[in-house]
């Protein structure tokens, strides 16, 4: 199995992960190739040919050593398709996570080698009825506590269907809340999201607020999204005032 490839929707991610970093360091790199399912020499190599500074290839430590690759491939080998990945962690005997278990494989081209485990279906938290009364009251001005008095969810449950509601429906915005219409003072426009599940892009939107506005807010506020750690840039940027 081949390594995925490299479009502008991974460099964008990659980008986001590196954390600014200059040189990029060792267990940064070992980090983004864990979250976005590829080989560490892939993500230095990408790096680089983006003029972003990496360390060398011979500091890059694996996070496997010799011994426990060859344990992991005999593993496979004898029982193709027999364990997932939990079970592979669980007869290696070592703290490796499911993500470095998958990520070794790939590395190793035996990603399909592991068993394979029917995705769990998530239950339904809106009806299509009910969606298409959210779409019809947010079209027709309703504020957000009015809709999630009907829909007995919380206000914070509608902002965040709402949010995925507007990639799916043209032209839809998010609901204004009754207690801030006609106050001068400036709302949050994050308040009531769940940063921590929503990529950079998704914020955005969410905010009308630009990609690096969205970005500059995470750090200084210390908080990691789905793809941008504002917590980490966060403590660095302090260790380097300090």
């Amino acid at each position: 199995m081949s390594l995925p490839k490299w479009n502008e929707e991974r460099e964008n991610t990659l980008i986001a992960l590196d954390n600014g970093e200059s040189p990029v360091s060792t267990e940064t790199v070992k980090q983004i190739a864990e979250e976005m399912e590829t080989s560490e020499r892939s993500v230095a190599s990408k790096l680089r040919k983006m003029d972003v500074e990496v360390a060398k290839k011979a500091d890059l430590a694996p996070a496997f050593d010799e011994a426990q690759t060859e344990q992991l491939r005999g593993i496979v080998d004898a029982n193709p398709g027999a364990f997932t990945a939990q079970e592979v962690a669980d007869q290696l005997g070592a703290d490796f996570s499911l993500k470095q278990i998958r990520g070794k494989l790939l590395s190793m081209d035996l990603a399909g080698a592991l068993k394979h485990v029917e995705p769990v279906a998530i239950p339904r938290k809106y009806t299509p009825e009910q969606e298409a009364r959210i779409v019809d009251m947010v079209q027709g001005g309703s504020f957000v506590e009015d809709i999630a008095a009907e829909m007995d969810k919380t206000v914070q449950q509608i902002r965040g269907k709402c949010l995925s509601l507007l990639r799916e429906v043209d032209g839809l915005t998010m609901p204004e809340t009754r207690d801030k219409v006609g106050k001068t003072e400036t709302a949050n426009p994050y308040e009531g999201l769940d940063l921590k599940t929503l990529s950079v892009a998704d914020i955005s939107e969410a905010t009308n607020k630009t990609e690096r506005a969205v970005k500059t807010y995470l750090t200084k506020s210390g908080i990691n999204c789905a793809n941008y750690k504002g917590a980490t840039r966060r403590e660095r940027l302090d260790k380097k005032a300090a």
